[in-house]
């Protein structure tokens, strides 16, 4: 009974805030539902950038999303992305207003080994910004210890915007 209480305050205080922090898997209920409301909330953009992405209920939300209109930009990370059977990449980049993109780290001084594109981040209508540990797969937002931040601060959103066009320009349409 004092979960449920304490979850009804979460969730009010959530609706009603501009920043929202999540830890998973305690909150996974509370923190898919509060991101798939964000992205429901955009009236002209969402901007993703994304290691892991195979959970289903969001790319359904971002299908629909594109269908009313909204522009949708993701960028996977190449090497999790392209050979993972359970990525959305394919599902995804066959839609009218998804434009999807890979990515690489960089390259070790050496030249044997290349980084990861491992940001797990969201901007929607420039102005809030999700962020965490958490890629957007079923396992982090059930059984991962995860975090998960809604944001609204104009510096945050700022950065986090220059980052993307910064990697948008050196990724590549899938």
């Amino acid at each position: 009974m004092i979960q449920k209480v304490l979850l009804t305050i979460l969730l009010a205080t959530s609706i009603f805030a501009k920043d929202a922090i999540f830890f998973m898997p305690r909150d996974a209920d509370i923190a898919i539902k509060e991101l798939l409301r964000t992205l429901e909330g955009a009236k002209k953009s969402v901007d993703i950038a994304m290691f892991s992405f195979t959970n289903r209920d969001i790319s359904k939300k971002l299908k629909n999303i594109a269908k009313d209109g909204i522009k949708v930009r993701i960028i996977y990370d190449k090497k999790s992305n392209i050979n993972d059977k359970y990525s959305t990449i394919g599902y995804l980049s066959k839609y009218k207003n998804i434009d999807t993109y890979t990515i690489s780290g960089d390259v070790a001084k050496n030249g044997k080994y290349s980084g990861s594109m491992h940001i797990k981040i969201a901007i929607i209508d420039s102005r809030t910004v999700v962020f965490g540990s958490a890629n957007w797969s079923k396992s982090a937002f059930s059984i991962n210890h995860e975090l998960l931040f809604i944001n609204s601060d104009e510096e945050i959103v700022k950065k986090s915007i220059d980052y993307f066009d910064f990697m948008i320009k050196n990724s590549s349409q899938y």
